[in-house]
């Protein structure tokens, strides 16, 4: 059995430390533009929201951004969210958007890498960080074993683990975990044979509406609780600093808990520096990497500015008591139905099945990307793979989720671990492209 405190281990204060500095190093070499220059990120991206591809069948770069959103939007956004605010306090989320900060160069140089190094294929493009650690001499062990620790985090975190959650919030409302399973794994099945396209045309659709409806409830719930809001974001701050005060030890304990658990919130819930969404988004049809970046850094800005600073605004706001013996989607639903009603209690249930969805729809793209490195792409390798995948989610639905996190935390600290080296090792190639982009824009 593995150690309980594995997470501790694995994502303590030197990984988050780590992760965080290497976003300031890109954030440097490539001159924080994206923050110097929001008009043009916009510009660049929702500017071109409705262009489509020159070619028929190829994705778009919305679409390729909808397939990394939906890999990310998981039940997370609302569950781990919850708990990280119960665990580290109101300071959390102060530090949730600083990894946020960080976590976007960092999406925005994996995402330009894989683009910078993709393959034509039929039907499009592929990419994805075993293709630029090819560049680094020497990595080809290492890509395989990032390639079998992705196929890893893709069947359990990425799917078990987020069928489960679903299948949690079906039963609360009546529905078997095994039907759950058995519906999920079908829809998955059905939706995997029309390929990367038809996964991003069904990423496309959910996940903005999911995104926009979540925002817009809790806009609502903290419009109710508004009251309350600018003395939580005073307390906010003096938490995550540890300036309440109290005594420095507490204080200091008190501050070191927010960042521990904000910080490691926000990574796992952008996933930068994973080396997943490059995969996603090298498929776009966009042909400058640098733009397509920078569909990564608003990725990361939905994800983590939006949509997790909204579920912990609420939950902070509501008059709940915040228990971390409690599950994060309680903590979640507790929070909209004091605020604005028991009605929305089933629609936090609703939207974390949703979201569970979308986000296995996500991580079928990155397992099959590491099936293709580790197996071919032959018929039979995909094919297998995709009857594997809507198993799990059978799987999943009814397991016990301990031993699933568990996987989950190895593989996604391996895949860290291996990926962002060669990032950094790569960085003079991302800040050539960078410079190149830049020029032409003549910023």
């Amino acid at each position: 059995m593995l150690p309980e405190n594995l997470s501790d281990l694995l994502w303590g204060p030197y990984t988050v430390a780590a992760v965080m500095l290497s976003g300031l190093y890109l954030g440097v070499q490539t001159r924080f533009f994206y923050m110097r220059h929001p008009r043009l990120v916009l510009r660049e991206t929702l500017g071109g929201l409705f262009k489509k591809p020159t070619e028929e069948g190829q994705v778009s770069p919305f679409k390729a951004m909808s397939i990394a959103l939906g890999g990310t939007m998981g039940t997370g956004n609302i569950t781990g969210v919850a708990i990280a605010i119960a665990l580290g306090g109101p300071g959390a989320l102060v530090w949730m958007w600083l990894s946020a900060l960080s976590g976007m160069v960092l999406k925005y140089a994996e995402t330009t890498l894989a683009m910078d190094t993709r393959r034509p294929v039929p039907g499009g493009y592929e990419g994805s960080p075993m293709a630029y650690m090819k560049l680094v001499p020497g990595t080809r062990v290492l890509s395989g074993l990032f390639a079998a620790a992705l196929l890893c985090s893709a069947l359990v975190g990425g799917n078990m683990v987020q069928t489960n959650a679903a299948a949690a919030m079906g039963a609360g409302m009546g529905m078997p975990a095994l039907y759950t399973g058995l519906a999920v794994g079908t829809f998955v099945l059905i939706l995997s044979f029309g390929g990367i396209k038809r996964v991003a045309d069904a990423l496309s659709l959910l996940a903005p509406f999911m995104t926009i409806t979540y925002l817009a409830a809790s806009i609502w719930a903290i419009y109710q609780g508004r009251s309350a809001l600018f003395t939580l974001l005073w307390d906010m701050i003096l938490s995550a600093f540890g300036l309440r005060p109290i005594s420095g030890g507490l204080a200091g304990y008190t501050a070191s808990r927010a960042m521990r658990f904000g910080m490691a919130r926000g990574l796992f819930s952008n996933e930068a520096g994973f080396g997943t969404a490059p995969i996603a988004h090298a498929a776009s049809s966009e042909t400058r990497p640098a733009v397509q970046g920078l569909w990564g850094v608003l990725e990361v800005a939905i994800d983590t500015l939006l949509c997790c600073t909204a579920t912990a605004l609420v939950v902070l706001l509501s008059p709940h008591p915040l228990d971390p013996s409690r599950s994060g989607a309680q903590l979640t639903a507790d929070a909209f139905g004091a605020l604005i009603g028991p009605f929305f209690e089933q629609m936090v249930a609703l939207f974390t099945i949703i979201f569970a969805v979308t986000s296995i729809l996500g991580w079928y793209v990155y397992g099959e990307a590491a099936v293709k490195r580790l197996l071919g792409s032959t018929k039979w390798a995909v094919g297998g793979y995709r009857a594997l995948y809507a198993l799990t989610c059978v799987v999943g639905a009814v397991m016990l989720p301990n031993l699933a996190w568990q996987l989950t935390d190895i593989s996604s600290f391996l895949m860290i671990a291996i990926n962002l080296p060669v990032v950094l090792l790569l960085t003079p190639r991302i800040r050539r492209v960078t410079l190149q982009y830049l020029k032409r824009v003549k910023i």
